[in-house]
């Protein structure tokens, strides 16, 4: 007994779905296909007949067929460009890319390799974004695919290699418009404040100096433990809380950015036993460009290390939620700030400025060298460290006892010169 049409493209399409894969119908007594190339909606016809019944074997075939169609259209390599569409060729990202490299090698005969090792790292992230959606190309050459390269890669280098980057793709985008292969070039992507490492908003417009006394107070008034809704606690609870003091604490003993304490990961950056981190570029905002591809080795006082053996679960992020990304402490960072220094400075204060304080204990407080303080807080050059050294006047009460320490020994020396040198009678 024959199948109705319907029950057989019900048999076809069972366990499929057309916004991700495709789906099956009948025209004319053929078996065609409709699926998504981004947000447009394709319908074509395979070789095949629908017929009056069917089986597993030809559901098999039927698939088969059907996903040629499928991969060939959201490759690239199947495409009926219209004037809206902004892709205008069939070629791949990686093809074009080779002939463009080609072409910049007899331009720019002293730079292109530069170019070409930054155009394959813009096309790497853009092989690695593929939906099953849109191809590489496509996204890159999208309004959102810019920003959408710009945002990720200010989370892995600094500022001027992704700058380089933005050129490179760029360049080679221009070029695809001027051989007709893309209707438009997409707007260049915006550097966010924050990407630079600048302060954002006004409350931010100038660092709290804290030195190491004013840092305590502040953390030492901050909960034990936090979670949504601002609210603290003496405990934890399992629903959505984190730690809080510590974490704090433990950024100013280390100096390392918010951002990177947040990554830190049991297995790749510490281990139970260890009096050290290891920190990789990839987390440290690979500001330190003569770090590329290394790893920093930052020693832990006896108060860090105290920390991570406290809270640092078996594997895993230890501080920072699943994603790597900080807990916002603000409303109890504000709180304890504005009780130790007052309304109109406690709402300038940020966590951040633990980081400024660190440096400035390690380097006056505790009289540490600057290339120590350098390494601590991975940086590369010594003026970014000296930004962070301010005039205070403990500071100078330090430096005015340690005036009066040596002032005592040469008049000791002094004394002794004066004495070997007297007349014997």
């Amino acid at each position: 007994m024959a199948q109705r049409k319907d029950s057989v493209l019900d048999f076809l399409n069972e366990g499929l779905d057309g916004k991700t894969e495709f789906r099956f119908y009948e025209d004319k007594g053929g078996l065609c296909v409709w699926f998504y190339v981004g947000k447009d909606r394709k319908r074509k016809a395979t070789t095949l007949r629908c017929p009056e019944a069917v089986d597993v074997k030809f559901r098999a075939e039927a698939r088969e067929a059907a996903n040629a169609i499928v991969r060939a259209h959201r490759s690239g390599r199947v495409l009926e460009a219209t004037r809206e569409e902004r892709v205008q060729v069939s070629s791949t990202l990686d093809e074009l890319r080779a002939a463009w490299i080609k072409e910049i090698e007899k331009q720019y005969p002293d730079s292109w390799k530069a170019r070409h090792y930054q155009i394959n790292n813009v096309a790497k992230f853009f092989n690695g974004q593929d939906d099953g959606m849109s191809t590489p190309l496509q996204l890159m050459t999208s309004d959102e695919g810019p920003q959408l390269f710009v945002n990720a890669r200010m989370r892995e280098r600094d500022k001027g290699t992704v700058k380089h980057e933005v050129g490179a793709m760029f360049l080679f985008m221009d070029w695809c418009k001027l051989k007709k292969y893309i209707s438009k070039v997409p707007n260049r992507p915006k550097y966010r404040p924050k990407d630079y490492g600048t302060r954002v908003g006004p409350q931010r417009a100038e660092p709290v100096h804290l030195d190491d006394e004013t840092a305590l107070k502040i953390i030492m008034l901050l909960p034990e433990y936090a979670g949504r809704g601002s609210f603290g606690r003496d405990e934890k609870d399992d629903e959505g809380s984190f730690v809080c003091r510590d974490w704090m604490r433990f950024a100013f003993e280390t100096g390392l950015r918010p951002s990177t304490v947040a990554r830190l990961r049991v297995g790749p950056h510490w281990m139970p036993g260890w009096d050290h981190l290891r920190i990789p570029a990839n987390i440290d905002k690979g500001r330190n460009a003569a770090q590329a591809g290394k790893t920093r080795i930052v020693p832990l006082t006896k108060v860090a290390i105290a920390i991570l053996e406290k809270h640092a679960p078996k594997v895993g992020i230890i501080f920072g939620k699943s994603n790597g990304k900080p807990h916002d402490i603000r409303v109890q960072w504000k709180r304890a700030a504005i009780q130790v220094l007052g309304r109109e400075e406690g709402e300038r204060c940020a966590p951040y400025d633990l980081r400024h304080g660190a440096n400035f204990r390690m380097r006056s407080t505790v009289g540490g060298s600057l290339g120590g303080a350098m390494h601590m807080l991975g940086q590369k050059k010594a003026s970014t460290n000296d930004r962070y050294m301010k005039g205070s006047e403990k500071a100078a009460k330090d430096v005015v006892a340690l005036l009066d320490e040596r002032n005592k020994e040469l008049e000791k020396a002094s004394r002794a010169r004066g004495r070997r040198s007297a007349p014997v009678r």
